[in-house]
């Protein structure tokens, strides 16, 4: 069963759903799996939310390019506590913008201590506030990107080689679990003030 996508034409599937049925015209054992697909008891299954492509007996799914997004100041990310260190937490950013990114193109990013709060950063203890494994909900509060530079036939050639994401997140201690902080809806740092 393909879900139908009311903005276009082709059909989008989610991770898990069968991309070749029984009742279509050739067998699902005709196709190889391509990107994005994954074969299991001669079936194949979408691995990716996106739209199907066949081409020249391979089966893919195409992620659309809207889950490419790069978080800029003020987008609203979700991510995964990976790290957690005495200066901050290191998040793996899963989603920007409500959009998921890729699988195995997720963007890293840290929530510093002194960004958790804006009263008493000094007494913030990060440990404290995440755990591996947390869900947070963050706002990007500043953004840079690390540049590496080399000769290539005789030209200066920038590559970008990491995107990182300065953090800040609403958040409660573990501690003092049920005091959400008092200024919740004013704890977000401006551009310019880190």
């Amino acid at each position: 069963m393909m879900i139908s996508n009311p903005k276009n034409s082709s059909p989008s599937v989610i991770p898990g759903q069968e991309l070749i049925t029984s009742d279509e015209s050739q067998p699902s054992a005709t196709y190889q799996c391509g990107p994005g697909t994954f074969e299991r008891q001669g079936k194949v299954y979408a691995s990716v939310v996106g739209q199907p492509v066949r081409h020249a007996g391979t089966i893919s799914v195409e992620c659309s390019s809207r889950c490419a997004k790069v978080p800029v100041v003020g987008t609203i990310v979700i991510g995964m506590i990976t790290k957690v260190t005495k200066p901050q937490a290191h998040v793996s950013i899963i989603m920007v913008d409500d959009l998921p990114l890729p699988v195995g193109q997720e963007l890293q990013g840290a929530i510093r201590s002194q960004d958790v709060r804006q009263v008493d950063k000094d007494k913030v203890i990060i440990w404290d506030c995440y755990r591996p494994g947390d869900i947070v909900r963050a706002e990007v509060v500043k953004s840079f990107v690390l540049i590496l530079w080399r000769l290539v036939l005789m030209l200066t050639v920038s590559l970008l080689i990491r995107f990182h994401c300065l953090l800040v997140q609403w958040g409660i201690c573990w501690r003092h679990f049920g005091i959400i902080l008092a200024s919740f809806s004013h704890s977000i740092l401006k551009p310019g003030t880190v």
